[in-house]
């Protein structure tokens, strides 16, 4: 029995291979979901493509809104880059949400993007630094949960044998759940199962004809829940981070951790000239979101506590100073260009610290302090 199920597996994994099955399965799901951009008609939903593992990654070649950046052919955003590492190059992968991928509401409909962190960090590091070669990937996709960020590496990224791995979640971990989010299964032996699973060919068609169904029936539902329920909850935001400092570490690279900053309530938020974020997930007001937010910050600080790795608190290090600098008005989530600037200052005197990049003859206490004041002056 077991000999010819394990045959009629392999049969059926050597047709959907020889056939193209899952890419015409992908492509419909995508054409679906994310409709190709029309000429001249780039918009922030159609830069996606379906993917069976993470619901969605960036659509390769694709423009950002208003062609104000672009998805290179490997799909991440920003230049083009080799899969495979240069020589004596410091490869850093920077994991996140939108908040990594770079966009920022800076007016009515508009978005804006300029140097975002990843590209002012490797700016840092090229200026400042003695090592001959920095290379800085932005893996940021926005609408990534943690779990999005963990099955993202696992599946697609730890071959870029990257020296550093930033990751920087939370926003929508406890955005509003909307139909089914999915969970890590945390038994080795069926986790194992399950991760396996996700590299045939056959796993992954069945997945895409499961999500065409699926849409059909969405469609006909309510777009909004009547509830507020995070996509992740606590636990399950805790254990992804967790699971990702584990596969980092067993790919011989280090980790670095990020808190997501938040802006300050806006007069325009307020009197509903700009989307107050809030309403989006279905609370009352600016102080009930930050208190939820401020509670996957203080799990993203317990997993750096327990699990040894560095800690980015950009959270408490923005609290520091004037917000109003750091966001625009129109976007409580997205840090501006200030915003962008300051985060790379952090990552990159934090890497300092941690001494996996040198700058030439600074001794302990310049390298902590150099980067900081930079920004605005203070520590």
């Amino acid at each position: 029995m077991a000999l010819s199920t394990a045959i009629l597996l392999g049969g059926l994994e050597v047709f959907v291979r020889a056939t193209g099955l899952e890419q015409i399965v992908a492509g419909r799901v995508s054409a679906r979901l994310y409709p190709a951009p029309t000429k001249g008609g780039e918009g922030l939903f159609t830069t996606r493509v379906f993917d069976p593992v993470l619901s969605w990654r960036l659509r390769p070649n694709g423009w950002l809104p208003g062609r104000i950046g672009h998805i290179n052919s490997l799909g991440f955003v920003g230049k083009e880059i080799e899969w495979t590492k240069p020589e004596g190059t410091t490869r850093i992968l920077t994991l996140g949400d939108s908040v990594t991928y770079g966009l920022w509401a800076c007016g009515h409909g508009r978005f804006c993007r300029h140097n975002p962190y990843p590209s002012a960090l490797e700016a840092l590091l090229w200026q400042r630094s003695s090592s001959d070669a920095f290379e800085v990937i932005d893996a940021g996709v926005y609408g990534y949960s943690s779990l999005q960020g963990l099955r993202y590496y696992r599946t697609y990224l730890e071959s870029l044998n990257a020296d550093v791995v930033t990751a920087m979640f939370g926003w929508n971990d406890h955005g509003i759940l909307q139909g089914f989010e999915g969970r890590e299964l945390r038994t080795p032996v069926l986790g194992a199962v399950a991760n396996g699973a996700t590299h045939l060919a056959s796993y992954r068609t069945m997945t895409g004809l499961t999500a065409l169904a699926l849409s059909q029936i969405a469609s006909k539902q309510r777009a909004r829940p009547a509830g507020y329920k995070p996509r992740v909850d606590l636990d399950d935001f805790e254990y992804n981070l967790t699971e990702l400092v584990r596969e980092v570490r067993s790919r011989g690279a280090q980790v670095l951790l990020i808190t997501e900053p938040a802006g300050p309530d806006s007069e325009l938020m307020r009197t509903g000239k700009a989307m107050p974020t809030w309403s989006l997930n279905g609370l009352k007001d600016y102080e009930a979101l930050i208190a939820i937010h401020q509670r996957y910050n203080e799990a993203m600080r317990r997993v750096a506590r327990l699990s040894g790795a560095p800690l980015v608190d950009a959270d408490a290090e923005f609290e520091r100073r004037d917000k109003s600098r750091l966001f625009d008005p129109y976007d409580l989530v997205h840090p501006n260009e200030a915003g962008h600037a300051l985060l790379a200052e952090l990552i990159y005197a934090r890497l300092v610290r941690q001494g996996w990049i040198a700058i030439p003859g600074a001794g302990p206490a310049q390298r902590e302090s150099e980067p900081a004041r930079s920004v605005d002056g203070r520590l």
